[in-house]
């Protein structure tokens, strides 16, 4: 059920939201209230606040929880300074996909007189949810702080170079490590450079982009820093688009404990390349690709695709659809096989008339009517 107040008008609302929900997973039934207010404040302030609360009765465990949950984001400006904010909480029991979080955005960036831009982002992400109905004992953090520099663009050119520092820590990967020892968490830190430059031509056809993230980073169970280095260029003509990206190192947890598992160092190279072109008086269009992956975990993986459309008029068209895919996997006799997989489809479009709006009665019916039904 919902209500609001202010409903026509952007600048100024309020709005007030109950959900019943009846959880046969958890065995629980939740009693959630919701407000939202909505201020457009003076020189292009804007503010978002929500709060939420729940009742959560749980009928099997036979205990009634509260909970709560608060958000609130704006954007405004001082001057030559843009802020920009987004922040959650949530109790470790309220329920939905978010609970137990906390996570803080914080945007902001001041334009200097020569018309270049700094700027500072720092990013907090704390997770740790709790059920009565399931095992749950995640705990894992994510911090990220970027500072940097967007220099005046110089005719056709554009550079920026900043700062990165990472930091990640969680209990859930543990399982996956032999001998990880009595430690619950792991974490890696890194320090990192970015680089980006950034091309166009003068008629606006062609455009490149290059960017470099290099730095240091420290994995669990190291106590010395080892390099990383992802790097990523892209060209861009008018129907064609060419990419390519190599990274060096794991930039996340869950990165380093799929190398460590195969006993690897975190290394992938991707190439792509897409046309988008019409023909014969945009009569038929041609969406075609390419692509190669070549990754510690899955080696050498080429793919490709081709997608036709011919419409001869405005009534029907003709299409045709296809991929084609290649991976390799190790077998129980430890055997690299090759699999490929090619998929073709085909088929018309016919138009009929178009709808007519009727000079009679107008008039709205709607109806919904759904029934799940579940055994255990």
């Amino acid at each position: 059920a919902r209500g609001m107040i202010g409903e026509s008008n952007s600048r100024k609302n309020t709005m007030g939201t109950y959900i019943f929900k009846d959880d046969t997973f958890e065995r629980v039934k939740h009693n959630i209230f919701s407000t939202e207010v909505q201020r457009s404040l003076n020189k292009g302030w804007n503010i978002n606040l929500r709060l939420h609360g729940a009742l959560s009765d749980y009928y099997q465990a036979n205990i009634t929880k509260p909970s709560f949950a608060t958000e609130a984001q704006y954007y405004g400006s001082l001057k030559e300074m843009k802020l920009t904010g987004n922040y959650y909480f949530s109790t470790d029991y309220f329920p939905g996909n978010r609970r137990g979080m906390l996570q803080i955005q914080q945007n902001i960036q001041q334009k200097l007189t020569n018309g270049s831009t700094v700027y500072t982002n720092i990013s907090l992400a704390n997770f740790s949810p709790r059920s009565y109905a399931y095992k749950m004992q995640l705990e894992s953090k994510n911090i990220r702080i970027d500072a940097g520099m967007t220099l005046a663009r110089y005719k056709n050119t554009g550079i920026s170079i900043g700062y990165q520092n990472q930091y990640e820590t969680s209990n859930s990967y543990t399982n996956f490590i032999q001998d990880s020892g009595s430690e619950n968490n792991l974490s890696m830190n890194a320090h990192r450079l970015i680089e980006n430059l950034s091309w166009i031509s003068g008629n606006q056809k062609h455009s490149v982009f290059i960017g470099l993230e290099n730095g240091l980073v420290k994995y669990p169970y190291s106590n010395k820093f080892e390099l990383q280095l992802k790097a990523n260029a892209t060209y861009t003509y008018q129907w064609l688009n060419l990419n390519a990206t190599y990274q060096s190192g794991s930039y996340f947890l869950s990165e380093y404990v799929s190398a460590i598992q195969q006993a690897k160092t975190f290394e992938r190279l991707m190439v792509s390349a897409a046309v988008n072109r019409n023909f014969l008086q945009n009569k038929l269009f041609v969406n075609s690709g390419l692509g190669y992956i070549n990754d510690f975990l899955s080696g050498e993986t080429p793919s490709g695709f081709l997608n036709l459309k011919y419409s001869p008029s405005q009534k029907y068209f003709l299409y045709v659809n296809s991929s084609w895919y290649r991976y390799k996997m190790t077998g129980i006799s430890s055997a690299i096989n090759a699999n490929d997989i090619f998929t073709i489809e085909a088929g018309i479009t016919v138009n009929f008339q178009t709808k007519q709006v009727s000079k009679g009665k107008k008039s709205r019916i709607q109806a919904l009517v759904y029934y799940d039904k579940k055994h255990q």
